[in-house]
């Protein structure tokens, strides 16, 4: 009750010293706190109301004082409440709240904090009636509010929609005070105007108040009793209305009563219906099957009929017999049509037609066995044969064989498809590879050990009749080759070539006559069978041949194989039986290239090229041979490295020279040689690379170091430029000569190199001709520099004086100068070979440097001894002139 009291006694000062004046009517105050005011000062958010507006004051208190901002807010630019409540939760409501303000195109927002809950919900609930009142249909958003706070506003919405008025004090509703309800009570301005005019009418004709309260009084009570006899004949007609309503109802209900009746009898002859329905139904269905069963046995026994002529021929017909081999292979299509053939549902399961297929199947594993066996006595008998021996290099060929057995392909696809279990079909094919492969290794063993002997042969012969057969480079002396060396070496090679290319030609013609007799696919279902006991061989053993950039040439060159699309991808069921028949090739083939290289290492260059060519063609139609030569072309391409690696040693190895000028170096001069027998090999190859890679390892690695070696070496009589300078020129023509596109940059190093050296030669033997005159100009360059003397003022030293420079250049008269000019052309002469023919290029570079210092001398005379007139006892023209002289006398 304190608490009420002050509220009604602050209520009632704020509106005696504050609105009063203003003719402003206070409806409700709230203390509050600024959110952002440390000091906590407490001040009153007045709401209140003068004529039709509402505003917002905010009220400070000086001791006992109020006194009213002079700012205020109306509530026609309020839009926006925030509570700082979550929403749909229970927790805590806040004491926090924010009015936000916008005028014209600004907003503005004020944070306060009330000092109760209770405080801060009456005040937002009058604010938001005020708002509807005053508020001139401006929109007016809330967020942030707590449950009880959206109920209160609920219902205070709720209560101004009906015309009522409710006061919330601290959140719970109380009694009002008769000056509360003064102040709640409002007229609108239109009512007050209406009152303002009748009173002031009243007191224009000195209208008596009293006699019009009676007379509206009487009038009154005139309307009340009229009211009330309206009312009481209201009543009757109400009477009536029920009475007639009854009635209605009796009627319906009878009505409901016959409805109920009649749907009874409907419903027992629609369940009649229903069940003649489904009997003629069940009548349909029955005769439905019934057409259907005949048709299906119909069908039945004419899938499994299978006519007694084609049983009698698969059983007793000769297999063998061309004229009669169609007619087996069409009763054995007829006989695998049927068994595969698919019959109507359930009929798989009638034991007719289970003994009917158990009959079939029979017949079919029983056909099968003989053809098994009618090809297994072919092969064995084939093997076994004695093949008479074939004269040359040559393997024997199969074709015409191969060729007879071409006919029975359909029946040994027939059981491939048809037989699995037992495995016919791969048991067959496993006779095969066991009987032709023997017979491979038969005819490839004695191929084999002629084109050794004949390797073994042209080997001897070529050691024996050769100073240099394996052409090292580090020999002691140049070995020029002849265009029968060339020859000879082509020829060495043959019987290899021979042996590679009857090999592919073997193999592909039986990889032709394994696809199109046996079928062989990409498919793995031949995994298993032909990698049992007989057909073991690991992968392993056959090294991939990768890195090879291959063409598919041999696509047109054999168009026998191109309607064989497994044949152009990787097989592995082919690849296996291939191995199998071929498994001791790769080693035979290895033996003959380790003869080879044993016998004459200089043959791996031309062997790589032949091995290479041949796998082009072979690689796009057989992956098997592929595979096999490209493990050759890894085993040659070592040998081949080998070769160049013992080649740089040769030449590492190299004597050197005892004479005292000995031109270039045997090996640079071999290099040529052997260059262009490799050029020779490598004309048409696509494997180019391998040459180069060479080339470079024997220039970088070899003749360079060799070079090097020889020149630095202690048992050497001539300077290392002069080593270097010849040996480079030499090299620099021979890579001219060759044009190798791929050794173009190289020779221009050498050709840079080849010019260092000699400059540098050049400046060693010419060196400082005129020695005193070098001396003097050192010390005169000296001075200038350390103690900071003029050039000018130079000759003004003693030492230095003009005299001093007469006196030395006297020492170099015109007949001193070429006779040691003769000296050097001497040593000169002695050091430089004919074979190079350098010495006159190195005698006009000489000429040059020597004319250079000459020009240097006389520019230093210039510019340290102006105007002296001090010159050299000879001129340009006569350094010319020596430099010829002493040319033309040698």
């Amino acid at each position: 009750m304190a608490s009420r009291m002050a509220d009604s006694e602050l209520r009632t000062v704020l509106q005696q010293q504050v609105f009063n004046g203003d003719q402003e009517r206070l409806i409700i105050p709230i203390p509050v706190m600024r959110s952002d005011d440390r000091r906590r000062r407490v001040r009153h958010i007045c709401l209140a109301v003068r004529r039709d507006h509402g505003f917002i004051y905010v009220v400070k208190q000086d001791k006992r004082t109020f006194r009213k901002k002079p700012e205020a807010w109306s509530l026609v630019n309020l839009r926006e409440i925030d509570g700082h409540s979550s929403q749909g939760t229970r927790a805590e409501p806040a004491l926090e709240f924010d009015l936000i303000f916008q005028e014209k195109d600004k907003r503005f927002k004020y944070d306060w904090t009330a000092t109760t809950v209770s405080d801060k919900n009456a005040f937002l609930v009058q604010l938001s009636k005020l708002h509807r009142r005053y508020g001139e249909q401006a929109l007016l958003k809330f967020t942030g509010l707590d449950e009880v706070l959206e109920d209160e506003l609920a219902r205070a919405a709720l209560e101004v929609a009906e015309g009522k008025e409710r006061v919330m004090a601290h959140g719970v509703p109380s009694q009002k005070s008769t000056a509360e309800k003064e102040q709640t009570l409002t007229v609108t301005q239109k009512e007050q105007e209406d009152l303002e005019h009748v009173f002031e009418l009243s007191r224009r004709f000195d209208f008596d108040g009293e006699v019009l309260v009676q007379s509206l009084t009487q009038e009154m009570s005139q309307m009340e009793s009229a009211n009330v006899h309206d009312l009481m004949n209201t009543h009757n007609d109400i009477d009536n209305i029920c009475r007639l309503i009854d009635q209605s109802l009796a009627e319906l209900n009878k009505m409901d009563e016959k409805i109920t009746k009649y749907h009874g009898l409907v419903g027992d002859v629609s369940s009649q219906v229903t069940m003649m329905d489904e009997t003629g139904h069940k009548l349909k269905l029955q005769n439905r099957n019934i057409k259907k069963l005949i048709h299906d046995i119909g069908i039945v026994l004419e899938t499994l009929e299978f006519q007694n002529s084609y049983r009698l021929i698969l059983m007793d017909g000769n297999i063998m017999d061309p004229a009669k081999l169609p007619e087996i292979l069409e009763a054995a299509s007829v006989l695998s049509r049927i068994l595969k053939a698919s019959l109507p549902v359930g009929f798989d399961f009638h034991p007719a037609v289970i003994k009917q297929k158990r009959t079939l199947d029979n017949l079919r594993k029983t056909f099968g066995n003989r053809v098994a066996g009618n090809l297994t006595n072919v092969f064995t008998a084939y093997s076994n044969s004695q093949h008479q021996k074939r004269e040359g290099m040559t393997l024997p060929s199969h074709r015409d064989w191969c060729q007879n057995l071409i006919m029975f392909a359909p029946a040994v696809r027939w059981m491939k498809e048809n037989i699995s279990d037992p495995p016919m079909y791969q048991n067959l094919l496993q006779t095969y590879t066991e009987k032709l492969g023997d017979l491979y290794r038969r005819e490839q063993s004695e191929f084999f050990d002629k084109v050794k002997a004949r390797v073994i042969y042209t080997s001897e012969a070529n050691n024996s009749t050769k100073v240099n057969p394996e052409y090292w480079l580090g020999w002691e002396e140049e070995v020029r080759l002849t265009a029968s060396d060339f020859t000879d070496y082509r020829a060495h090679l043959e019987p290899i070539k021979v042996a590679f290319h009857q090999v592919a030609k073997t193999v592909l013609d039986e990889q032709s006559f394994l696809v199109e007799f046996f079928s062989l696919s990409t498919d793995n279902e031949l995994a298993t069978a032909v990698s049992g006991s007989a057909l073991n061989v690991q992968d392993s053993a056959y090294p991939t041949a990768s890195g090879l950039s291959l063409s598919a040439s041999a696509m047109q060159q054999r168009p026998g194989l191109m309607h064989q699309p497994s044949m152009l991808r990787t097989d592995t069921p082919l690849k296996m039986v291939l191995r199998q028949l071929f498994k001791n090739v790769d080693g035979m083939l290895g033996n003959i290239i380790a003869s080879l290289d044993k016998g004459n290492r200089l043959t791996n260059l031309g062997l790589l090229v032949i091995i290479l060519e041949i796998l082009v063609e072979v690689e796009p139609v057989c992956p098997y041979l592929a595979k096999c030569y490209g493990s050759m072309v890894i085993t040659v391409k070592k040998n081949f490295d080998g070769y160049i690696r013992e080649q740089v040693m040769s030449i590492m190895n190299a004597k050197v020279p005892r004479k005292v000028r000995f031109g270039p170096l045997p090996f640079v001069c071999n290099f040529e040689h052997f260059a262009r027998l490799a050029e020779n090999f490598f004309a048409n190859s696509q494997r180019r690379i391998e040459l180069d890679k060479a080339y470079g390892i024997l220039i970088r690695q070899g003749i360079f170091e060799g070079v090097n070696r020889i020149a630095n070496h202690k048992d050497c009589k001539l300077p290392p430029e002069v080593v270097f300078l010849e040996n480079y020129h030499r090299l620099s023509d021979i890579l001219s000569r060759l044009k190798i596109a791929s050794l173009e940059e190289l020779r221009t190093d050498i050709r840079k190199g080849h010019n260092l050296y000699r400059k540098s030669y050049v400046q060693i033997m010419l060196g400082k001709p005129l020695l005193q005159v070098q001396v003097f100009f050192d010390g005169v360059d000296a001075k200038i520099q350390t103690s900071g003397v003029k050039a000018h003022e130079v000759g003004f030293r003693q030492e230095f004086s003009k005299t001093e420079l007469r006196r030395v250049l006297a020492l170099y008269p015109r007949a001193v100068v070429k006779k040691g000019l003769e000296q050097l052309y001497k040593k000169v002469e002695k050091q430089l070979s004919d074979e190079e023919n350098m010495l006159q290029a190195v005698w006009r570079d000489m000429q040059q440097e020597f004319i250079e210092q000459y020009k240097n001398y006389t520019e230093l005379i210039d510019a340290c001894y102006p105007d002296s007139k001090i010159t050299f006892a000879f001129a340009i023209d006569d350094i010319l002139k020596i430099f010829e002289e002493i040319a033309a006398s040698h």
